[in-house]
């Protein structure tokens, strides 16, 4: 389930941020966030040591983190349509709450 809202909110972010001018340089940073945290749950393993099973939720916790005050910036600057933002910020929350 995660795999899939994640790949779906990736997606979602990309369009989003598709208004925004190419020469903003939150823009780039925030799709990059975006694709490493959709690579980590893509690359998900079943046979992981704990040391990297507690890795891998290390760096989620520190993507989701990332985006999420990323778009909060994105969201009081007003780039865009806040909601939008503010939408995207909710589900990332979400997701980052959800078993790993």
């Amino acid at each position: 389930m995660a795999d899939s809202k994640i790949y779906t909110l990736t997606e979602t972010l990309y369009k989003v941020t598709d208004r925004m001018d190419d020469r903003e340089s939150l823009k780039w940073r925030l799709r990059d966030a975006a694709l490493e945290l959709s690579d980590v749950f893509s690359g998900n393993g079943n046979n992981l040591s704990f040391r990297e099973e507690s890795q891998l939720i290390e760096k989620k916790a520190v993507l989701f983190e990332r985006i999420e005050n990323m778009l909060k910036i994105i969201s009081s600057v007003s780039y865009l349509a806040r909601v939008n933002f503010d939408k995207l910020a909710s589900e990332y929350e979400v997701l980052a709450k959800m078993p790993a």
